[in-house]
């Protein structure tokens, strides 16, 4: 008995394909059900609003380098960080809040005034084919030109430690498909997919006399990480891809079969070690040590959790542009 379709089954993106390797019994609460817990994302929502400013930037780029003025990035991050979190709510999220973005923004403008390269397109999304009857839906921050060379640039914001983040990024489902993407746009390999992260660390004031304190936060960070494949790191990147969407095809195909009342559901199951990534508790964790067949329970929205399908496509702006490869 499979819960009743919704269009996004068929939008597959780096982020589904992510989350099914994590773990396909939370694949199915999340996409196929569509629950998500009825608080926003503060880290998500956060992200999101600074892509906003970052937009903005690029798209007003001189030659070199970006607009000292930060202000009309900020109001435009500020107006969408608004919709969900309220000023109240700023000191319990430091660093990631709005005064310390005004800090990061300002550090960005200062540190990348060497930046020389064209931006040819800012914000672009579409889908790919990765083979026969498959196709990845994906996103693209920006596409920047030096030399002739084209290049991705990819903007992240994160709490984690550089190292961390780095290996994260080679590792990432994302940057194999960004330039599987610039290789069906231009018809060649690219060199780069530039991840452009903007680390948010708490800081300490100096003494009064100017001086820095002992042992005193160091504060907001900036790294650029590129990421290259080879032309078989690429067919390594492809085969997992493949093998992964495939996986979850098979898996929404006995999914189709499953029936209500047996003890168990076969389809999609849960791979504990998932429950603890990223030193946070899953949020279907309940679920998972309560419900050994959830087609049981998921006709209701459970508490604390609204339906709230994900699509890539929703993220569709007036600016966006829009490419089927």
């Amino acid at each position: 008995m499979i819960p009743n379709e919704h269009p996004s089954w068929n939008v597959i993106d780096s982020t589904k394909l992510k989350a099914y390797i994590e773990c396909p019994r939370k694949y199915f609460y999340e996409y196929v059900i569509g629950w998500a817990p009825d608080t926003p994302a503060h880290a998500l929502w956060f992200g999101s609003a600074v892509h906003t400013a970052l937009e903005y930037m690029l798209r007003h780029k001189p030659r070199h380098g970006y607009d000292p003025d930060i202000s009309v990035p900020y109001e435009l991050f500020l107006k969408a960080y608004r919709e969900k979190f309220p000023s109240d709510t700023d000191d319990t999220y430091y660093p990631k809040n709005p005064d310390n973005v005004v800090r990061m923004l300002e550090q960005y403008v200062n540190t990348y005034v060497v930046d020389s390269f064209k931006v040819e397109e800012v914000e672009i999304s579409g889908s790919v084919s990765i083979g026969e009857k498959r196709e990845i839906f994906f996103r693209l921050d920006a596409i920047i030109g030096e030399e002739g060379v084209r290049n991705i640039l990819e903007h992240k914001t994160s709490a984690w430690s550089i190292p961390l983040w780095t290996n994260s990024m080679h590792m990432s489902i994302q940057a194999g498909t960004g330039l599987h993407v610039l290789k069906s746009m231009y018809g060649k390999d690219s060199p780069y997919i530039h991840f452009n992260g903007l680390f948010f660390r708490k800081s300490s004031p100096p003494k009064k006399d100017g001086t820095p304190r002992a042992n005193a936060a160091k504060g907001n960070e900036l790294f650029r990480l590129p990421v290259a494949k080879s032309a078989m790191q690429m067919q390594d990147w492809l085969v997992h891809a493949r093998f992964y969407y495939d996986s979850i095809q098979e898996d929404m195909n006995i999914l189709s079969e499953e029936k209500v009342d047996a003890p168990v559901m076969e389809s999609f199951p849960k791979r504990n070690a998932g429950c603890f990534a990223y030193n946070r508790t899953c949020p279907f964790f309940d679920f998972c040590t309560t419900w050994t067949n959830p087609l049981r329970s998921c006709k209701v929205v459970q508490p604390g959790f609204v339906q709230k399908y994900w699509d890539p496509r929703d993220l569709d702006t007036e600016y966006t542009k829009k490419v089927e490869l």
